[in-house]
């Protein structure tokens, strides 16, 4: 089925033959941004991911060869129809986690190895990297990793409202992760949750109220699922995090 992806200012969207069209609220366009089956005249590659901003003013894709489940990606500026000169390597299952001004995104990637090809038998070693757009990945920044956790894999999302980054971690195939967390005004991210003891989902969602000191609370709102024996039990966790990102929760 298509696939459809919107923002305010701009629809894009995918046809089951994974080109696309951009729409705009006053004219319709139709205008072939991405076309799969020009990658490779032999077919090998494929289109493994499909990003664009949320105001729909760039495009991020990742190009994966033979089957692998690595992909190279490629930035294009929609507005003035330009490809990017970046290009990022060393990326596995993962997509980009946008902020909210569009200026750049967060991303997992592996270790940099001297080719591609090394990274055939790369399983362990996840990091979380930002990019800003326009400049080259050599330039990204280390937001997160952990040498004595090589198993841990990272799932970075922005809340919609407020702009706080919320890091689901996992380790292996178990489904219980931990949370980290950092605020518009942090420098780093911080343990919200550090023990691998349940199943946390970010819902999106802003809730904001004055404390006594009329001091702004933020919350993040997580569903929990917790498994008690063999059969699933659900909760919910109201998450409070307050400045300077001292945090606590409470079942309810």
């Amino acid at each position: 089925c298509d696939v459809f992806c919107s923002s305010r200012r701009r629809h894009t969207r995918l046809r089951r033959d994974w080109s696309s069209d951009v729409c705009s609220s006053d004219l319709t366009i139709h205008r072939v941004i991405l076309d799969p089956n020009t990658l490779s005249e032999d077919g090998t590659k494929a289109l493994s991911m499909f990003s664009p901003s949320p105001e729909g003013r760039y495009l991020a894709w990742g190009i994966s060869d033979a089957g692998s489940d690595w992909s190279v990606w490629y930035l294009k500026d929609l507005e003035s129809d330009t490809q990017l000169s970046e290009v990022l390597h060393h990326i596995k299952n993962s997509s980009p986690t946008w902020l909210n001004d569009e200026t750049g995104f967060y991303y997992t990637r592996y270790p940099t190895s001297q080719g591609e090809k090394d990274h055939i038998s790369t399983t362990d070693g996840s990091q979380l990297w930002f990019h800003r757009v326009g400049t080259d990945q050599d330039a990204d920044t280390l937001i997160w990793s952990d040498d004595e956790h090589p198993e841990r894999f990272y799932g970075p999302r922005m809340t919609e409202d407020t702009g706080w980054l919320v890091v689901s971690v996992s380790e292996g195939t178990s489904a219980d992760n931990a949370v980290l967390v950092k605020g518009p005004q942090d420098n780093q991210l911080l343990w919200l949750i550090p023990d691998f003891v349940a199943a946390y989902e970010l819902i999106d969602r802003k809730s904001t109220r004055l404390n006594s000191s009329h001091v702004v609370i933020s919350y993040a709102v997580f569903c929990l699922k917790k498994k008690k024996n063999t059969s699933p039990t659900h909760a919910n966790s109201n998450i409070v995090t307050t400045p300077p990102s001292a945090a606590s929760y409470s079942h309810s």
